[in-house]
């Protein structure tokens, strides 16, 4: 049988060095006892923590590892972006070629392009994401009874930014070098 109300409270404690739990446990006892809450509705485990607590080792890479997948398919789509746009501009890129910029300067439009599309990710998707992920660990902490207190690393905030940018550009390494290789000659006389 669990509490009244079917609710459950606990704390986690850790102790200093050299102290001792035989103790504590004693002092504690005396506590709940003078308090009104006797065993077995209030009780002390000295080694066990509760398993809800116990379950979290098991999905603590969860989050990290969906980040990871999450980038790892938005670069795929930025790639597969950039591709299609290679292909698509082919004349755009010969006249360019045309009027003088050599294949550095044409794969260099192409890594600017993928710069563009992050930083406007960034500028747009960066805080929206913060704020839904702040909102939506409020309301999922707040069913399951723990503390509402969300909290943005800032500093994977920021390293998000250059990371971004250089994905980007990784992901642009090929379409950039199939974009500086376009024939103005054969594109043009094709069309």
């Amino acid at each position: 049988a669990g509490p009244p109300g079917g609710a459950y409270n606990f704390y986690l404690v850790r102790f200093a060095p050299g102290v001792r739990v035989v103790d504590v446990r004693a002092r504690l006892e005396r506590a709940f006892a003078a308090a009104g809450c006797a065993p077995p509705v209030c009780t002390f485990f000295a080694v066990r923590p509760p398993a809800d607590v116990s379950n979290y080792a098991g999905v603590r890479w969860t989050p990290a590892m969906l980040a990871g997948l999450l980038a790892l398919l938005a670069a795929v789509t930025l790639g597969h972006a950039l591709v299609s746009s290679v292909r698509g501009r082919r004349r755009e890129l010969a006249v360019l070629k045309t009027v003088g910029f050599v294949r550095r300067q044409v794969s260099a439009t192409v890594a600017w392009q993928a710069t563009a599309v992050a930083a406007v990710t960034l500028v747009v998707g960066l805080p929206i994401g913060v704020a839904a992920g702040r909102w939506l660990w409020t309301l999922f902490a707040n069913q399951i009874g723990v503390a509402a207190d969300p909290r943005t690393p800032l500093v994977a905030v920021l390293v998000a930014v250059p990371v971004t940018v250089a994905v980007a550009n990784t992901a642009a390494a090929a379409p950039a070098w199939a974009a500086g290789r376009v024939q103005p000659a054969r594109v043009l006389k094709a069309e």
